[in-house]
């Protein structure tokens, strides 16, 4: 069982840091919790692998079910919320009415 990966890594990083830059910090905040959910994931795998694990292997199964649903859910929400803010989906680049209403609320 693998995540279905629709943002790579520095593609999550790069919405993360417009976030910070420009204080938006929905976007931001919803690739956070990506990037959480992907070590969440990659640690149970890690679990499941290890015969010294604390809980039981079908803990283990269930926690990395339910992440994986929920990785799912919060990449399609944040790709609706870049298409509704009019990103560009090409370079994943905030667009540029959305970065000035930004700057000129710092």
């Amino acid at each position: 069982m693998t995540l279905d990966i629709r943002f790579t890594d520095e593609q999550i990083d790069a919405i993360c840091l417009q976030g910070v830059d420009y204080s938006c910090a929905c976007p931001s905040q919803l690739s956070n919790e990506i990037k959480n959910i992907r070590s969440l994931f990659q640690y149970q795998n890690e679990c499941l692998l290890d015969d010294n694990a604390i809980l039981k292997a079908k803990s283990h199964q269930m926690l990395k079910e339910a992440t994986q649903i929920a990785h799912s859910v919060l990449e399609i929400c944040l790709k609706d919320i870049l298409i509704n803010e009019e990103w560009d989906m090409d370079t994943l680049t905030m667009p540029t009415h959305l970065r000035e209403k930004l700057e000129s609320n710092l």
